[in-house]
């Protein structure tokens, strides 16, 4: 199965509508069949999120890694960054995805 891609030097709020967030979104997120011959194409749904500590701003304490819905799947689906840590809510402001390893460690963005 393909993997979810890293995503490096974005703001967790600017994705994916922001310029920095462009080369995460106009890939092509359909995996065909290739050399591991799956029987159909699938869709990656979410791209791991990664800000290191030691970035030029110093905003964050820690590193930080993550996994977070994909553009496709946050456009087909509606959704926006919450504000608080991974979590995206539909426009209802009902929470439909966030990543529960970001939940128990507590980790803050």
């Amino acid at each position: 199965m393909p993997e979810s891609r890293d995503m490096y030097g974005v703001f967790v709020g600017e994705f994916p509508w922001a310029k920095t967030a462009v080369q995460y979104t106009n890939q092509e997120e359909f995996w065909e069949n290739g050399d591991d011959e799956l029987p159909v194409p699938v869709i990656v749904t979410a791209v791991n999120y990664n800000r290191e500590s030691a970035s030029h701003d110093c905003s964050i304490d820690e590193s930080i890694s993550a996994l977070m819905p994909s553009a496709w799947l946050i456009q087909k689906m509606g959704l926006h960054w919450s504000g608080g840590n991974f979590r995206y809510v539909d426009s209802k402001n009902d929470l439909v995805a966030l990543d529960p390893s970001v939940e128990e460690a507590g980790a803050k963005v």
